[in-house]
């Protein structure tokens, strides 16, 4: 049964083959590390900001890639960022006061939520926020409320106990909601900012921004089967939610994208079906699916979706992107893959009136099951301008805090660093570290305010690493 279940797939592939575009694709070698692929990305003035992490990395260190290329696709630079004492889980871009700010939860070495921490994008200054550890998942999404208040959600897998969570930057406040009758996937938009629309598994929640109230509306949607995004039109008096449904629900094979529109009260008016009908399993990218563009929309997910089976990317798999007008008309549906696994994490608008759409690309042709962050820029008609892949080196120790001041916090793997040396910008060695000497915790008050490098050797005096350290007095 699983070999002809094997055969339909590779016929569905060669059938729907000629509609892939993979004009320009840009591969570079198999990812080094497990990678949960880009989780946002920022249009600057003249370049893009991309966030991602890896997977599997030395658990002790809240860290993220931040990566700039230039608006014709050429790399600029990437940096790590470090804070704290967690990893990094969810990354989002956020505005308020007029700066940029990247959002970070973290968990802790056993993968539990430990801290909520936002970092300015220009100054690199962090808040970090401690958080209850008894929860091990985040939602989709961080919600700005207003400029001084984010909004986000945790789950325990153990106890299936959720709760919302407020942070007040004002009066540096967490509250806590008590624990919800439903499990909403994502947080999705304030109303009037007195409640937040919770959205799961084929249905709506609103809760009161107060905690007042618990899960207090429950729809059932036609495409509400996979979580997408909840978008508002018209000052509010319409949505759209986007979503998939599953058209086999006893063998759970065939999922189609879809439309609801609905009323401010969220009586659905109208469903509208696109891409694929009744072949594959076509879900809604996972942290942003929607985004608006000049006259019309874009809607973005994966096409034959396999990431709950091992190893994920068994099978081709497609970033599907569809543009309607303002009205929500189909204009055009485009296939970008089928060459390897791919999963969108999401997709936006760009000024020049295309979009990028971002995620993961899995490359099992060369027996290498790790996730590479990946993208793809196109036009107002779908077509590519460039793709990008960022792999995953292996990291080999990290620094806390950056910039730091009179201590240094390291962390690496064990027997794999036997020297430390630090130098300033012109290369002169200002402190080595042997052996027995090497600490956790290392002594640089005698480091004046600047930049310098921190190197690590292997047992044969191989560099495995060299990272930009920043002290402030």
């Amino acid at each position: 049964m699983r070999k002809f279940r094997y055969i339909i797939i590779l016929i569905y592939a060669i059938i729907f083959s000629k509609n892939i575009d993979a004009q320009n694709f840009i591969y570079t070698a198999p990812a080094i590390e497990d990678s949960w692929g880009i989780i946002d990305v920022l249009e600057g003035s003249d370049y893009y900001l991309f966030t991602s992490s890896d997977y599997n990395f030395i658990k002790d260190s809240s860290f993220c890639n931040l990566t700039y290329i230039s608006k014709k696709g050429d790399l600029i630079k990437s940096e790590l960022i470090q804070n704290s004492k967690s990893f990094s889980r969810s990354e989002f871009f956020i505005s308020r006061a007029n700066s940029d700010y990247l959002t970070q939860i973290g968990l802790d070495r056993n993968q539990y939520v430990a801290e909520f921490i936002e970092t300015n994008i220009e100054t690199r200054s962090s808040e970090i926020y401690s958080l209850e550890s008894e929860f091990n998942t985040t939602f989709n999404d961080i919600l700005k409320i207003a400029d001084s208040l984010y909004f986000f959600g945790l789950y325990n897998i153990d106890s299936q106990k959720t709760v919302l969570v407020k942070v007040n930057l004002n009066s540096k406040k967490i509250i806590y909601s008590s624990a919800l009758d439903g499990f909403p996937g994502d947080l999705k938009l304030s109303i009037d900012l007195q409640s937040v629309v919770l959205k799961g598994l084929s249905f709506l929640g609103l809760i009161d921004l107060n905690f007042n109230n618990k899960l207090i509306r429950i729809e059932n949607l036609k495409f509400g089967t996979f979580s997408g995004d909840l978008y508002p039109l018209k000052n509010k008096e319409k949505y759209i939610n986007f979503g998939g449904q599953s058209q086999d629900l006893r063998n759970f094979y065939n999922v189609d994208f879809g439309l609801n529109i609905l009323d401010k009260d969220f009586n659905i008016l109208k469903n509208i079906i696109l891409g694929r009908t009744g072949d594959t399993i076509d879900i809604p990218a996972r942290t942003q699916s929607i985004a608006s563009t000049n006259g019309g929309f874009y809607f973005g997910g994966t096409s034959n979706f396999k990431a709950w089976e091992y190893p994920y990317g068994y099978e081709p798999s497609w970033f599907m992107i569809m543009k309607t007008d303002s009205a929500l008309n189909l204009e055009w549906t485009k296939e970008y893959g089928g060459d390897a696994y791919y999963f969108m994490t999401g997709i936006i608008a760009t000024s020049d009136g295309g979009g990028i759409a971002y995620g993961t690309r899995q490359d099992t042709t060369k027996g290498n099951f790790n996730r590479d962050p990946f993208m793809i820029k196109f036009d107002k008609n779908g077509m590519i301008t460039f793709t990008k892949t960022f792999p995953q080196t292996k990291k080999t120790f990290a620094i806390y805090p950056n910039p730091a001041s009179n201590v240094l916090n390291v962390k690496f793997e064990e027997n794999l660093i036997t020297k430390f040396i630090i130098t300033n910008t012109e290369g002169k060695v200002l402190k080595e570290i042997l052996g027995d000497q090497i600490d956790e915790k290392m002594d640089i008050s005698n480091l004046l305010s600047g930049v310098y490098f921190i190197s690590g050797y292997s047992k044969n005096l191989e560099l495995v690493g060299t990272q930009k350290l920043i002290v402030k007095k």
